[in-house]
């Protein structure tokens, strides 16, 4: 829910207060959300290298259509990052809608899901440490 404020202006002196500006102006500020879930989750696992004992699973995902946040002191919305996990992994921070995970064992499954993340204060790190992190939903594994 946002919050919208009524501010004016007025003058105050030796004799006393003045008028309020008319009309008061409206501020409106955008509150922090999470965001929603990442669309178009895909994977692509590469021909792994020869005698290699792993393979690298190349994932991309669309950004959510709603990215959550809130205005910064810029007047931008705060930078939105993703997680994603990979067989019960969490790699965190990927700031983009793609990721590589390499090392994983050959012929086995791998559950692939992620979920988008903003800082309830501007992060660009994306570690909110000093801050919420306001997590959106995961997408169903694949």
């Amino acid at each position: 829910m946002n919050r919208t404020y009524e501010v004016c202006v007025a003058s105050i002196n030796e004799a006393g207060e003045g008028d309020c500006s008319s009309p008061p102006l409206l501020y409106t500020t955008l509150l922090p959300t999470p965001p929603s879930q990442p669309r178009s989750l895909s994977y692509e696992a590469p021909p792994p290298e020869e005698n290699s004992p792993s393979v690298r699973l190349d994932i991309e995902w669309a950004a959510p259509l709603d990215q959550g946040g809130q205005d910064n002191d810029n007047g931008d919305l705060v930078p939105i990052f993703y997680e994603v996990e990979v067989a019960g992994t969490l790699h965190s921070k990927i700031n983009g809608t793609s990721y590589s995970v390499s090392g994983l064992q050959k012929s086995s499954t791998h559950g692939v899901r992620v979920r988008a993340y903003v800082c309830k204060d501007d992060d660009p790190a994306g570690d909110c440490e000093h801050s919420e992190k306001l997590q959106g939903d995961y997408t169903e594994p694949m």
